[in-house]
């Protein structure tokens, strides 16, 4: 399977392909004007606890889901 994104959806393109789970699942993946920054597990943590905090929540996917995008 190939598949394009250009601007914000090339990041939803780039990512899942370096993803150990996807191994297999995709010939190519075409990206145009990509964002050139992909954080790393321990960055994207860090990023998720410190935004937690500034909510008064834990950084797990139950909390983390229920803020609106607003928020």
């Amino acid at each position: 399977m190939t598949v394009f994104g250009d601007f914000v959806k090339a990041g939803s393109v780039a990512a899942p392909p370096a993803m150990p789970r996807a191994a297999g699942l995709f010939k190519r993946a075409i990206t145009q004007s990509a964002s050139s920054t992909f954080f790393s597990p321990e960055l994207a943590e860090s990023v998720a606890v410190t935004c937690a905090a500034e909510l008064g929540l834990r950084p797990t996917l139950a909390d983390l889901s229920s803020v609106e995008p607003a928020a």
